[in-house]
């Protein structure tokens, strides 16, 4: 009888184990459903690329070929293109099915066949990411008559800035230099070090003292880096000695001495100064220069041309100013996305410059910088 109880208690324990041992994983399962579902409602969800430009105008002759480009800008994953629309047939793409880190280029061909009628055409190429869709319109012009062509120059994405301003590196308030039959003092001051960004734009600088009391017994003693830069006689009021570039170091060290009294000998060459300053005064290059070369056929044939960039950044809203061989082509603030067009320009055949300028102080951040020359057959 005592056996049959035992046996009794036993299995009730393995049934009580099953169940507990079911509970634990079905608490398991519930929580690594909600780990799921909390990963998948936090996912960083992708915003829809940029499309540069939104709309283009392509005009091809029946029976041949034009290309064209756009930009995709931001971060996405499996972007795919597609296009819709009167041309579609006409348009491939020399990618599809990609991913886009900050910034990608198509290259889009447009081949129109020769049994199409002259006229204008619609088509949308549409531009999809899992963070959304984006559209390009494209007006496509077939004529039966051979039509301008187009030449592209890619000329990347940069910075313009003017920086000008005066750095006081070191300064030191109420300081005496002295020197007499019992010993002196001078005066230090020291600056450690410039970045090299803000030495390579050092124009000049100067050393500033500010004399609130003299016995004028002898004279003021001015070094910088361990060379003479004044000595003389200095009475009561401001000294500023200028300094240029090649005087200045990315370390200075300034020394402010008393000369001896001279046979003076029993009193003491004192100079009081209310405050002591070194100093630079820098200013950037405001200009970048971008070269580009023509031939003759696209000089003597030349019909308009456009620089188009985007406006990533800028600092203060003071004018740009693009100029190609020295001739104004544009002055202004240019915000977002810019189109800047040109005919009546100097070429030459052989190498050009457009400079990308300031005249007061700003800094703008242009990307996909594109210059294109339009030019007859």
């Amino acid at each position: 009888m005592t056996k049959h109880i035992v046996l009794a208690r036993s299995s009730k324990g393995q049934t009580a184990a099953k169940v507990d041992e079911f509970a634990y994983i079905l608490l398991a399962g519930v929580i690594l459903i909600a780990i799921v579902m909390f990963a998948s409602s936090t996912a960083v969800k992708e915003n829809p690329v940029i499309v540069l430009p939104t709309d283009v105008f392509v005009p091809v002759q029946r029976g041949t070929a034009a290309e064209f480009n756009f930009t995709l800008e931001g971060n996405a994953t499996m972007v795919t293109l597609e296009a819709t629309g009167d041309g579609k047939d006409w348009i491939n793409f020399n990618k599809n099915n990609f991913n886009v880190v900050k910034q990608t280029t198509v290259k889009v061909k447009v081949i129109v066949p020769s049994s199409v009628t002259a006229g204008l055409y619609y088509s949308t190429i549409v531009v999809s990411s899992s963070g959304g869709n984006k559209t390009l319109e494209a007006r496509i012009d077939v004529t039966n008559d051979p039509i301008d062509i187009a030449k592209n120059v890619d000329l990347g994405d940069f910075s313009v800035s003017y920086t000008v301003g005066t750095d006081v590196l070191t300064s030191k308030k109420d300081v005496e230099a002295y020197n007499g039959i019992f010993g002196g003092s001078d005066v230090n001051l020291v600056h450690e070090s410039m970045s090299d960004e803000k030495y390579a734009i050092v124009k000049s600088g100067f050393v500033s003292l500010l004399i609130e009391d003299t016995n004028g017994a002898g004279d003021l003693i001015v070094e910088l880096n361990s060379k003479e830069i004044f000595k003389g006689k200095q009475s009561i009021g401001e000294l500023v000695i200028p300094l240029n570039k090649s005087q200045i170091q990315k370390a200075n060290g300034v020394k402010i001495k008393s000369g001896g009294p001279g046979w003076m000998f029993w009193t003491t060459n004192s100079f009081k100064i209310k405050s002591a300053k070194f100093a630079v005064n820098y200013q950037s290059t405001p200009s970048v220069d971008k070269q580009f070369k023509l031939e003759s056929k696209e000089v003597e044939k030349f019909r308009f041309g456009k620089i188009s960039f985007m406006v990533d950044r800028y600092t203060k809203s003071n004018d740009l100013i693009i100029k190609i061989n020295d001739r104004n082509i544009f002055r202004d603030v240019p915000y977002g996305v810019v189109e800047v067009p040109f005919d009546n320009v100097p070429l030459n055949v052989g190498w050009n410059i457009i400079k990308f300028t300031l005249d007061k102080e700003a800094e703008y951040d242009l990307t996909n910088v594109i210059l294109t020359i339009v030019y007859a057959q």
